[in-house]
């Protein structure tokens, strides 16, 4: 089949939604069903997603560091008097005593300087050399921004904010992490259609370039969510060293919520059907549900 460059997005299936909610599960057993390709979001998202994101931040803070307003030892372009380079004559000072040249006698012999002859090599002048004070800055500043960037405050992460700053700041990633999924999405060649499953997969990013019927949201009841939190130590598991783990954890609970609040109402906005999953109904059946809603584009 021929490569297009939105011909697998086009042909995509969307499963979105909260935490916890059996995505990927659902997406695991359509895919067994009906010969699926199953693009898994979070297992890109934590490794080649996210080393694209830290080589953005490199590069920006790479820009911030070599812009010239970014430098206080930067100077801007002296005019070419202000060079010693440069051999044009200056200006006089205010002031001064200057005595201007009389114009030669009539008839007088003037001589005009002759062009270099054909071959012959002229020196053009070197510009002047890189000021060290500035290089230094620029190298200091750019060794630092990177350290920012490698180096996470993770208390700043899950300990400082509040909640809801933490689903906001997760929110405005989204679209950004969502440009790298049509990435590798534009890479896969298949006459199969392919699962999309992940958290990260916002209705109003999905519904901007597909038709809304191709996308579920699976939304995970409050009892559900506390039952898994409960029952499933990643759940509240985090990862990286910090003050109060207890209270890191506690934060992640409610920005989760938070977060798929807003994929519930992002969904209704949009037109794309939300399933309520509250762990009265096994797996199968909410991918019986799904595979109902999808019955259209399914082989």
């Amino acid at each position: 089949m021929q490569w297009t460059p939105d011909g697998t997005i086009r042909n995509a299936l969307w499963i979105g939604g909260g935490q916890w909610a059996g995505k990927t599960t659902v997406a695991g057993l359509l895919t067994d069903r009906y010969h699926l390709v199953h693009y898994h979001y979070d297992y890109h998202d934590a490794r080649g997603h996210d080393d694209r994101r830290i080589a953005a931040r490199l590069r920006h803070a790479r820009k911030t560091a070599e812009a010239p307003a970014a430098s206080p030892h930067t100077t801007k372009a002296t005019s070419p008097a202000a060079s010693p380079h440069t051999t044009k004559a200056t200006s006089p000072a205010a002031g001064a005593h200057t005595t201007k040249a009389a114009p030669p006698a009539a008839g007088a012999h003037t001589t005009k300087a002759a062009p270099p002859a054909a071959g012959a090599h002229t020196t053009k002048a070197a510009p002047p050399p890189a000021s060290p004070h500035t290089t230094g800055v620029a190298t200091t500043t750019i060794g630092r921004l990177m350290r920012e960037v490698l180096e996470t405050d993770w208390e700043a992460v899950w300990i400082g904010p509040s909640p809801a700053e933490m689903a906001e700041r997760v929110l405005a990633g989204f679209p950004e992490r969502f440009g790298w999924v049509l990435d590798d999405l534009r890479g896969i060649v298949t006459p199969h259609p392919v699962l999309v499953d992940g958290w990260g997969l916002r209705p109003e990013l999905v519904a901007a370039i597909t038709d809304p019927a191709r996308m579920v949201v699976l939304a995970p009841t409050e009892p559900w969510r506390r039952h898994q939190a409960a029952e499933l130590p990643r759940a509240r598991y985090i990862g990286h060293p910090v003050s109060d783990p207890e209270l890191a954890a506690r934060n992640r609970f409610e920005r989760d919520r938070l977060i798929a609040e807003d994929a519930v109402r992002m969904a209704h906005r949009h037109g794309i059907r939300v399933i309520e999953v509250d762990g009265t109904r096994p797996a199968e059946t909410i991918a019986d549900e799904v595979a109902d809603h999808f019955r259209p584009f399914l082989p």
